[in-house]
Parts: C-alpha cells; sequence; structure tokens
C-alpha cells in the first residue's frame, strides 16, 4: 500500500482514534478491495455504501424531476448514527484488545 502518514492522536497520545484504519480504509475502498475496506473500519464501510446509494437516489429522482427522499435531515441523522456507531466500535476494539480477546476484523490492524 505504500507509506501512509502517521496518525497524530496515536504519535501524542499512544493510543488508537476512534477513526484508527480510515485512511487505510479509504485507500481499500477506492481501489476496489472491498473486504480490506471493511475489515479496516466496518462502520465507515456501511456510512459509505449508505452515501452512494443516497447519492444515486437524489441523482435519479432529479433526472426524474421528482422530489427526493434524500434531505438535509435525513443525512445529519444518518451523520449522528455514524459517529455513534464508530465510538461504539472504538470502544469495543479497545475493550477486546485490552482483554486480549481475539476478535481478526477488529484486533489485527490497529497496531
Amino acid at each position: 500500500m505504500g507509506q501512509l502518514p502517521e496518525c497524530f492522536f496515536r504519535k501524542y497520545f499512544h493510543i488508537t482514534c476512534p477513526f484508527c484504519g480510515g485512511t487505510r480504509f479509504f485507500y481499500s475502498f477506492i481501489t476496489f478491495h472491498f473486504a480490506d475496506a471493511f475489515r479496516y473500519h466496518p462502520t465507515t464501510f456501511v456510512y459509505a455504501i449508505f452515501l452512494i446509494i443516497m447519492t444515486l437516489i437524489y441523482i435519479k429522482d432529479r433526472v426524474l424531476n421528482k422530489p427526493s427522499i434524500v434531505n438535509i435531515n435525513l443525512m445529519t441523522r444518518s451523520f449522528i448514527i455514524y459517529i455513534v456507531c464508530t465510538l461504539i466500535q472504538y470502544i469495543l476494539r479497545m475493550v477486546l484488545i485490552n482483554n486480549s480477546i481475539e476478535v481478526p476484523f477488529l484486533a489485527t490492524d490497529l497496531f
């Protein structure tokens, strides 16, 4: 994958951040390595798919000149849900790693 920038949060606080794996997720996602992308950051993978679907629905509705179901309230609520899910994922990663429970898709790429 090449040299990726060092995580500021991890460098200065010596723990992973809630978005740890985000850069690797993005690279894997745009190069169509979806299994790797999901493994690096599951909540971001689901949210990215959601955003792609909402964008396609919005474009379809605009082309057909119909009112769209995609609006700012839906997008704001979905973003809040994404942030909450990311924080839950982060807490689970920290608890599972600190207790040395082996969970391959969560623990493999943190250290």
